[in-house]
């Protein structure tokens, strides 16, 4: 069964962009964020793959990748030797039209084998009504419904902003008691925060 899932931290780390999931043994132990692996490529001038080639080179397996990627640039990173762990959505609102880049993150995740998808939910604006954050609230549940339908397992990332739905427990709460239909977990990454 696919679940929904929170991340238990603020800021994923370099490895173990996505935490660590016992549920599936094939998903990679470390990752890191495809940002991470473009900017090497930037910073030493080699191409994308080549980047790859040495992230991976140094124990990191897999690659957190931004569904805003590029297929070329999705590919380097696989050819590069890294393997799928988690997509990742970052939706802001008036930028362009939420379904639209819901769509494009289901299909970046059937299309380059990603079996999980972090949901990085929008920050309401400063004026938010109730009924736009009870908007957005129903939006985030039918999206949630949606990928899980779709076979893959939806993470949430808590972020540190008041204007965020996963700021404190109680907004978690929040999501998920408008989810209980939903096998829900807490999704927790390796180690002692106070050690990160």
């Amino acid at each position: 069964m696919k679940s929904l899932l929170f991340p238990a931290m603020v800021a994923m780390t370099l490895v173990c962009g996505c935490g660590t999931n016992t549920k599936k043994e094939a998903t990679p132990k470390f990752s890191t964020f495809s940002d991470h692996i473009l900017s090497v490529s930037r910073q030493d001038t080699v191409s994308l793959l080549d980047a790859a080639k040495w992230v991976r080179s140094i124990g990191i397996e897999g690659v957190d990748a931004k569904v805003t990627l590029t297929d070329e640039q999705m590919s380097d990173l696989l050819a590069g030797g890294l393997k799928p762990a988690c997509a990742i959505i970052d939706l802001v609102y008036n930028r362009e039209p939420v379904e639209q880049v819901e769509d494009r993150a289901i299909e970046f995740c059937k299309k380059f084998g990603f079996e999980r998808l972090m949901y990085c939910p929008p920050l309401l604006p400063a004026d938010a009504t109730p009924e736009m954050r009870e908007a957005a609230l129903q939006d985030i549940k039918a999206f949630a419904e949606r990928a899980i339908a779709e076979g893959l397992d939806l993470l949430f990332e808590d972020y540190d902003n008041p204007r965020s739905f996963t700021y404190n427990i109680e907004k978690v709460d929040e999501i998920l008691d408008r989810n209980q239909d939903i096998d829900v977990s807490i999704y927790r990454p390796i180690g002692d925060p106070k050690e990160r």
